[in-house]
Order: C-alpha cells, then sequence, then structure tokens
C-alpha cells in the first residue's frame, strides 16, 4: 500500500495498492495453528506450543488455573531469574458512607488553598487535578459543601488552568464549606489526604464571591528555562520584541481567527541568565504561543524546555 501525505507529513488517506510482488489474497488468508509467522523469531518466553494449547483449550472453554496459585502450567516464561511475584491480599477496614443531601439554602463558607504542581505533576491535566482534589476533600473528614442535582459533588473551583508541561509553583483552588473553620484546621486536615506528589501550602478564607472569581487574578509570572546554547538567541530576539511598537499574530482557538497584539498582553519579557522571565495577561495567548510567535519555537521543539508558572498576579506594581 502507498499512503498519501499532506506537505506537513501528516497521513490522510489510503490511495491504493502499490505495484509489488505481493499476493494481496495469501497475505490477508487465515493461519493454521502451525503455520510459521514473522514474529516467531521473537523470543518472550512463552512457547508456541504453549499459546497453540491455550487456543484449543479456549475452543473447549477450558480455564488454565493461575500457575502463581497452583501448579506451573508449563508456559516457558520462568527461569531460575524469573519467577512469579504477586502482592499479598490486604485487607480493608470497613467503613461508613452517607451520601451527603445538599442543602440549597445552606450558607456555603469557600477557602482557598495555596499548592505546588511541580516536576512530573506538570503532565496532569487539568480534569484529572480536579477529580484528585474531589477525592481529597471528601476523605480529609471537614464539613465539605456538595453541588445540587444528580452528580453530586464537593464544590470546587480552581484557578486559571495549567497547560500541560508547565509546572506551577503557587496554584490554588477555593472550596466550599458548610460552616466555617479555621484555616489552620483545614491545612492540618487536607495535609492527612493530599497527595505526595503535590506541595500543600496554605489555606486562606475567600468569602467575597468577587475574590473568587477567576479574573481575580488577570495576570501571570511565568519562566522559561530552555535548551544550553540559546541564551543569546532569546536574547536578541526578546530585545527585538521590546524594542518593536506592535507584535501582531493569529491565535486560532475552535477553528476561531483572531489577530491579537502581543505587546497588549505581555508586560514584560526579559532574559535573566539563564531564564525567560514574562509577565504576561492569563487570556490571549499562552506561553507556548510566545515562544512560537517572538523566538520561533514550536511548541513541539520545547519538550526539553522547564517551564514554570511562578504566581498569579492580582494587581500589577506601578
Amino acid at each position: 500500500m502507498c499512503v498519501k501525505y499532506l506537505l506537513s507529513g501528516v497521513f490522510t488517506t489510503w490511495s491504493g495498492p502499490a505495484t509489488t510482488n505481493t499476493n494481496i489474497d495469501s497475505y490477508l488468508k487465515g493461519r493454521e495453528l502451525n503455520d510459521a509467522l514473522i514474529w516467531d523469531h521473537i523470543d518472550l518466553g512463552i512457547t508456541k506450543k504453549f499459546l497453540q494449547d491455550e487456543w484449543n483449550k479456549a475452543s473447549e472453554q477450558i480455564i488454565t488455573p493461575d500457575c502463581r496459585q497452583g501448579v506451573c502450567s508449563q508456559c516457558g516464561v520462568c527461569t531460575s531469574d524469573v519467577q512469579p511475584h504477586f502482592c499479598k491480599e490486604v485487607k480493608v477496614d470497613s467503613f461508613d458512607y452517607t451520601r451527603p443531601e445538599p442543602d440549597s439554602q445552606a450558607k456555603v463558607f469557600f477557602y482557598r488553598v495555596f499548592y505546588g504542581k511541580m516536576e512530573d505533576m506538570r503532565f496532569v491535566a487539568h480534569l484529572d487535578l480536579l477529580r484528585m482534589m474531589q477525592t481529597v476533600m471528601r476523605s480529609s473528614g471537614l464539613p465539605v459543601a456538595y453541588s445540587q442535582g444528580y452528580s453530586v459533588h464537593p464544590k470546587l473551583s480552581f484557578g486559571p488552568p495549567l497547560s500541560i508541561g508547565v509546572e506551577g509553583e503557587h496554584e490554588y483552588f477555593d472550596a466550599g464549606l458548610t460552616c466555617e473553620v479555621d484555616p489552620e484546621i483545614i491545612f492540618d486536615k487536607l495535609k492527612g489526604s493530599f497527595p505526595k506528589s503535590l506541595q500543600l501550602q496554605s489555606v486562606a478564607p475567600f468569602f467575597l464571591k468577587k475574590d473568587r472569581a477567576m479574573e481575580y487574578y488577570p495576570f501571570e509570572k511565568q519562566e522559561v528555562y530552555p535548551e544550553t546554547g540559546m541564551a543569546e538567541s532569546f536574547q536578541q530576539k526578546a530585545d527585538d520584541f521590546n524594542k518593536a511598537t506592535e507584535f501582531s499574530f493569529i491565535r486560532v482557538r475552535k477553528k476561531r481567527e483572531t489577530v491579537t497584539d502581543l505587546k497588549d498582553i505581555i508586560q514584560t519579557l526579559e532574559w535573566c541568565d539563564d531564564h525567560l522571565h514574562v509577565i504576561k495577561k492569563v487570556k490571549g495567548a499562552s506561553i507556548f504561543d510566545i515562544l512560537e510567535q517572538v523566538f520561533g519555537i514550536h511548541r513541539d521543539n520545547t519538550n526539553r524546555f522547564r517551564v514554570i508558572r511562578k504566581n498569579l498576579i492580582h494587581e500589577l506594581k506601578k
């Protein structure tokens, strides 16, 4: 078969059989159990005879017992160095769980929980993080406020999400409780159920609705640590950007194009020794948009970069 590609090299369609000596009918026909297969030379330890026997037993609805709990099935995997191993059964204590009955008239008290999302946690997507924190709140023992409706869950609201691959040094989410609780008590209870891969930092009351809006932090401070040997290029292009009076680019989101001026979005862009220092609006352009438009580095080529959102900013200092 030959494959049709776009200029970008992305697979689109099959264009039909190529001119080869391959007999398609012979190539696609069924195989007998004893026929030679193209992967027979690969040794995975399991013998071909064992697989053939398993095929025959399956057709007769015969189950092979688990060799870890019974006799050896002679599959061929085990050697003097490779032996079956599995964890011992662990008994879990039973617990009582009562499905919460939300009260639509009850007052909810919100507390802001600050945490770090660093290193390998940068690969955890926002929705997965949200589900993780719902579990944390349920297991914390705090008087959690729950949503209404069929899918009842803890009342949580997160700040601006991080892009996959970006670390967050000072992130937050707001958690709703059914009564006022001392922030130190909340911190201690969360500490017991918080994932070790995240860094719990502090808890503060945020009772005013306007303070809980995502727009409360319109700016963010980020740092980009590129590969070694790129300092001169980053310094030059950062200087070129700062000298420009405008810097327009076309942003495509959900198949819609918008023309944006990066000079209106980026408040600070400077190279500092070994990293790029950026203060920008949360909305309008991501850090990867900036790397591509200003520095000519596509996101696919930033895998070895370290990108950190240092913190979100409520107001810029004048």
